[in-house]
């Protein structure tokens, strides 16, 4: 046998690998490998083991053998353990390793061998880069794939961070090797990982590099479209993220030139156009341009057009112009582009010969769309083609009986889908066979084994059964539904797609079961979950879910403020639900969008109507639902729209007294009655309602037959109220009121209890701190007073029984006189009537207490936010309260300056409000000038505006100013409160003058205040050395109303013929001599004031008085029965003012001589014809008297101006001069007007003169008829 050498042997065995690689034969492989282990036996050379390990990995390759992948790793790492660091092969050994072990990794999964092969490999790139090694990219190349490998199969976080270091260190010391490619992986790697974490910076470096890839990009049209499709892609996951506008244009800038040169290669461009659609279709909800989404749409159907069935291409295609359909629906309502994208899928679905897979992804992408179809045309064909859809989306076939996960969550979407169909068509046709079916379909697909891992049918489930309890009742359900909610959200990751929409789902039906039980537990849940559901939105997309949680947060605030009564609850309620109007104008909405937005609009305007009595918010309530009666009359919530304009309707009633706005609630209620279903949970509270609108009814009519009609439907309503309903309370309260009405008409002693009885089991099922309690205690109040004053005339009881009524009637009221959740008006109400009980219980220092307290709130039943007439309507009902206040206040302490101060407070509070609103604040400025700027800023922003309200043109009522006018007067309250606090020398900002202010105004003359109560009469004077009350016992409360009538009440003394002339003088003159006898006489002499020689000057007095004394003519008192009789004008010259504080605010103005080119004086007349039937002499008799003030100073004279005109010309001149006819408005003093013309539009209100500016005004002069005919308020 010849002798063979190492070398020899060497040759030999590389000669084998050689044919090896030509022929691929195992046998060829293991003689090379047997070669070299001889030889490796003998030299242990590097190159040889290196050589070694290359085939020992191939034949592994070829075997499987994992004892040749590990003697590999062996021989490769022994290799380099005898190779010198500056070793030309070094590189290329690395990489070897590199890819040895991502082969035991690819077997193993081994997570260490993963980490090794990317550690290798990235050493063999950096040795290739220090030694200028050209094989250095295809290196890099490996490492990148390496590096996609373990984020791909294994990704923990501290090897992630530790992968994507070694690539910027490559990038670091070697960016001449990297090329366009090498851009292209890192960016997509980069973008896998921002998906895997969330993490922003790292889709910001996939941005990155995707811009160095394109900036490396030739001239290569293809390749540069491609790249700029890639970055486009990148951006619009960016632009998801963030909500960057700038980003989104940048995108769709590249798709426009990707597509531009895709169409000019070989390529068709429909991979670069779909991108362009998607970048359109995210602008449009930037900027709401619909052009945006239509070409969107026109792209997406010219890509699906161009792309075969079969191809998945196409499928994908589909999904985004699904998309993109579903929002052009949204967005205009035309169905045109969904019904031919439903056509499109149908045609794939029902088409035999495309793979099972094609049909069914078609038929689910249909069944969504169809869905959205359904909800617009209510088609029964509709809901058909959806049952086909659904049957082919749900067809699998396959001898295994796992279903794949992709399959099984299709299907679960498609069932879901299907039973939200079922559900909307119960609420549209009302059959219980669909909610039934609904609930069917969501549960059995829920009982499978793989139900936890998907929430799709779970959601339908809660919402049908949700639907189910709002129908039919049932609180198993309605548990259900909660619990199944509740568990979606946990499953959910917060920033996932799904997240906001399963939050308001959670939050809604929340709301529906505290409304059932009160738990407030629940009521938390609705509106946290409704906030964060907010706050996870992204900006200007799905507009129905944003929509519909504003909705939910506004709900979720109206239970919280009817629970626990604050203002501001109610105007975050109000807020949230402006806002979710705003964003609805002009949209193409679900129905039951629609009738949620008017539900929960008209309630929250509703509630804040009830708190401030502002009629804008209760006719802008009113117009909501009248405008979702027109809209919802199909749907299964019609019966609750019914039954809140019902409720209304009653309160416009309460508040105007028109019989029609009665007439129509009942028959609204009555209908809502009608089209309830059985077992529905809300059929009790539209009787209860019924039965209110009859007890109004009855209150008009006094027919008895109404009341007890009334009282049956209230009392069935009770017995179909379940113990624990929130919703109780308020029915046993309204029985109560019913009982205690035909009190009044039998005086049976069981009715009067009943009302009691069924009052208090109001209060008991009622939370102590619940604002609702407030009415309660009210009524409660009434009824043992009205029960105590029975048993006080009735002998069979004793009167120790009455007393002890009357005792709890006092803490009735007090209770909520000190209730903080109550409104003012109640609190102020209840103090009034606490206050008089225990005066009559001879208590003096306890009516004092309360009574005080009770004046200090009246500022806040009518703040400045509300018009003038809401504030006097909120007023109107505690006229008196004022000089009753004073009384006692005199009757417990005689302290006239404690006395005079409540009077001050109470009386003129909307006069008050007017001042400050408008008086000088230079003093403020000139000592704290930032937040006298900002009191001013303040005060003159709402001072300008006038809540009003407007049906627009999408036919949803708009609030434009309200929201901020209540915003203001808060702000407007917090800097006064500063001003008083921080501010040296400013505790009494805006504040009724104090006892040494009030002293200062006398200055200028003696000022004499009238008090008239029941209790007792008195005058204050107040002079520059003190404050004095004089008592006034001839000065009755009876005889002054008596006098008062002669005024107000037909046959009027100030009117009427010659035939009665005389009588009517008679009775003015005794009148006169009376008030001069009983009142002014009195302080006269108390002043010790004379009578003034003729050649003297008499003194000044000012008198000022409110109430029914207010008409009082106090400037002629006298006994004009003799010639030795004497009247006012013998002794003083007098003034009037309406209020101290109002002259306190008079005097702020430097008094001018009306006189000189400066001064301007204006006489405004109506035309001689204004009064029909009477020809006037208006016209010559301001003409006469310009004649003469010319001479003086500049004038005007308008004759039948139009309101503009005369606004514009008081806000410039000094003084004016009316000549014209005036009419008092009784009920609404502040629609009290004059006749600038002859028609209507010419009357010049009270409310549009104070609410305009007069800044040099100085004197005002009105001539004419029926201008104080209006009762004292």
């Amino acid at each position: 046998m010849p002798h063979v050498s190492i070398a020899d042997l060497a040759h030999a065995g590389r000669d084998a690998y050689a044919r090896f690689q030509l022929d691929d034969d195992v046998d060829t492989l293991t003689q090379a490998i047997g070669c070299l282990k001889i030889v490796n036996d003998h030299t242990q050379l590097p190159t040889v083991l290196a050589d070694l390990g290359v085939y020992l990995h191939d034949r592994y390759g070829l075997t499987g053998n994992s004892s040749d992948l590990e003697e590999a790793i062996v021989y490769e790492c022994e290799s380099l353990a005898r190779m010198g660091p500056e070793h030309s092969s070094r590189a290329r050994i690395l990489n070897n390793l590199g890819q040895f072990y991502n082969s035991r990794f690819e077997s193993t999964l081994t997570p260490s061998d993963i980490q090794q092969a990317i550690a290798q490999t990235h050493l063999a790139v950096m040795e290739a880069v220090k030694h200028d090694d050209e094989t250095a990219p295809e290196y890099f190349d490996n490492l990148l794939e390496l590096i996609a490998a373990q984020t791909s199969y294994y990704a923990a976080e501290d090897d992630s961070t530790e992968a994507f270091g070694r690539i910027e260190e490559v990038l670091d010391v070697g960016r001449n090797i990297a090329e366009p490619r090498h851009y292209d992986q890192i960016a997509n790697l980069y973008y896998i990982k921002s998906e895997n974490t969330s993490q922003l910076p790292e889709l910001l470096k996939a941005i990155s590099h995707a811009e160095s890839a394109l900036g490396a990009t030739g001239d290569d049209t293809n390749y540069r479209a491609i790249r700029l499709t890639n970055l486009a892609n990148y951006q619009l996951t960016q632009y998801e993220k963030t909500f960057q506008g700038d980003m989104l244009q940048d995108a769709i800038r590249n798709t426009r030139e990707a597509v531009e040169l895709a169409s000019k290669g070989t390529e068709n461009a429909l991979i670069e156009s779909m991108a362009l659609a998607s970048a359109l279709h995210h602008n449009y909800h930037w900027n709401g341009q619909v052009d945006d989404l239509h070409e969107a749409i026109e792209i997406g159907f010219q890509v699906v057009g161009a792309t075969a069935h079969q191809d998945t291409d196409w499928l994908d295609g589909m999904q985004n112009l699904s998309l993109f359909v579903r929002s052009g629906i949204k967005a205009d309502g035309a169905i045109d582009d969904l019904t031919v994208t439903i056509d499109l899928l149908q045609q794939a679905m029902n088409n035999e010969n495309l793979p099972l897979e094609v049909q069914s992804r078609s038929a689910a992408m249909a069944l969504d769309l169809l869905e959205d179809k359904y909800e617009a045309t209510r088609s029964d064909q509709d809901f058909d083609l959806a049952l086909h859809a659904y049957s082919t989306a749900i067809n699998y076939e396959s001898e295994d009986h796992a279903i794949p996960d992709v399959i099984w969550k299709r299907q679960s979407q498609a069932t879901g889908t299907m039973s939200t169909l079922f559900r909307k068509r119960f609420e549209h046709l009302k059959d219980p066979q669909d909610i039934d079916t609904s609930v069917m379909l969501a549960r059995q697909f829920l009982a499978s084994e793989n139900s936890p891992s998907h929430c799709t049918c779970a959601s339908a489930l809660a919402l049908a059964l949700w639907t189910d309890f709002r129908s039919r009742g049932g609180m198993e359900k309605l548990d259900e539904a909660v619990e199944l909610a509740r568990i979606i959200v946990q499953r959910q990751p917060p920033r996932g797609a799904d997240y906001p929409g399963y939050l308001n789902n959670l939050s809604g039906i929340c709301q529906t079961r505290y409304d059932a039980t009160g738990n407030e537990a629940d009521l938390q849940i609705c509106l946290d979950s409704a906030l964060e559901g907010l706050s996870a939105m992204v900006p200007n997309s799905n507009v129905t879910l944003r929509i519909a949680m504003l909705l939910s947060a506004s709900s979720a605030y109206i239970s919280k403020s009817e629970r626990f009564g604050d203002l501001e609850n109610i105007q975050l309620a109000v807020r949230y639900a402006s806002d979710a109007r705003d964003l609805a104008k002009d949209k193409s909405l679900p129905v039951d969008v629609l009738i949620s937005l008017d539900l929960t609009l008209s309630q929250a305007l509703a509630l804040r109507y009830h708190y401030l009595q502002a009629l804008a918010d209760l006719n802008g309530a009113v117009e909501t639902l009248q405008h979702a009666r027109a809209t919802s009359s199909e749907h299964f919530l019609f019966s609750i729209v019914l039954n809140n304009l019902g409720e209304a309707l009653r309160t416009q009633f309460c508040r105007t007294r028109d019989v029609d706005y009665l007439i129509e609630a009942i028959e609204a209620l009555e209908q809502a009655l009608l089209m309830s279903s059985p077992g529905d949970p809300a059929t009790a509270m539209y009787r209860s309602n019924h039965s209110l609108s009859l007890f109004d009814l009855f209150k008009v009519t006094q027919e008895r037959e109404m009341l007890d009609s009334s009282i049956e439907s209230s009392d069935l309503a009770i017995e179909e109220t379940e113990s624990g309903n929130t919703q109780l309370p308020g029915r046993l309260n309204t029985s109560g009121s019913l009982y205690a009405a035909r009190f009044e008409l039998t005086k049976s002693n069981s009715d009067i209890d009943k009302a009691i009885s069924q009052t208090q089991a109001a209060i008991d099922a009622t939370a102590s701190d619940n604002p609702q309690c407030a009415k309660y205690y009210n009524n409660l109040g009434g009824y043992l007073m009205k029960r105590s004053l029975a048993r006080e005339l009735d002998d069979t009881w004793s009167s120790e029984k009455s007393k002890e009524d009357m005792r709890a009637s006092l803490q009735a009221y007090k209770h909520l006189l000190y209730m903080e959740g109550a409104t003012p008006l109640e609190r102020v109400g209840a103090g009034y009537s606490a206050s008089s009980i225990a005066y009559n219980d001879k208590d003096l220092k306890g009516a004092q207490a309360m009574i005080q307290k009770t004046i200090e709130m009246l500022p806040k039943i009518s703040p400045l936010a509300l018009e003038r007439s809401d504030q006097e309507h909120a007023l109107s009902g505690i006229s008196g309260l004022s000089s009753y206040a004073t009384s006692i206040v005199l009757e417990a302490s005689a302290d006239a300056s404690q006395a005079l101060q409540v009077q001050e407070t109470g009386r003129g509070v909307i006069t008050g409000l007017a001042i400050s609103a408008r008086n000088d604040i230079s003093n403020l400025e000139a000592h704290a000038p930032e937040i006298a700027a900002e009191y001013k800023n303040c005060r003159d922003l709402l001072s300008s505006q006038a809540p009003t309200a407007s049906i627009k043109s999408s036919g949803i009522p708009s609030y434009e100013h309200g929201k901020d006018r209540y915003e203001l007067n808060k702000k407007l309250d917090a800097i006064e409160d500063k001003i008083r606090r921080d501010v040296p020398g400013f505790a009494n900002f805006q504040q009724p003058p104090s006892t040494d202010d009030l002293r200062k105004l006398a200055g200028k003359g003696t000022l004499v205040s009238f008090n008239v109560s029941h209790i007792r009469s008195d005058a204050f004077i107040i002079t520059e050395t003190g404050i004095v009350s004089i008592p006034l016992p001839d000065l009755s409360a009876e005889d002054l109303t008596n006098n008062a009538r002669l005024f107000l009440e037909e046959p009027m003394i100030t009117m009427g013929g010659l035939r009665t002339k005389n009588a009517r003088n008679i009775s003015l003159l005794g009148v006169l001599k009376w008030l001069w006898n009983v009142a002014v006489h009195p302080v006269l002499e108390a002043l010790g004031i004379q009578k003034s020689p003729a050649d003297k000057k008499p003194p000044r007095i000012w008198w000022t008085a409110s109430g029914l004394m207010a008409l009082m003519p106090i400037h002629a008192a006298g006994d004009y029965s003799a010639e030795a009789g004497s009247s006012i004008f013998d002794f003083v010259i007098p003034s009037y003012t309406t209020t101290l504080r109002a002259l306190a605010y008079a005097r702020e103005t430097e008094w001018k001589p009306l006189r000189g080119a400066n001064c301007e004086f204006a006489f405004i007349a109506s035309p001689n014809k204004a009064k029909k039937g009477s020809e006037l002499s208006v016209e010559e008799s301001v003409r006469e008297l310009d004649d003469e003030v010319q001479q003086h100073c500049k004038t005007r004279v308008l004759v039948a101006p139009t309101k503009t005109e005369t606004l514009s010309t008081l806000g410039s001149c000094n003084a004016v001069y009316f000549g014209c006819h005036g009419q008092s408005d009784s009920t609404e003093p502040c629609k009290s007007y004059l006749k600038l013309g002859t028609d209507a539009d010419s009357h010049l209100t009270i409310e549009e003169i104070q609410g305009s500016r007069h800044q040099n005004a100085q004197l005002a002069v009105l001539n004419g008829k029926r201008i104080s005919e209006a009762p004292g308020r």
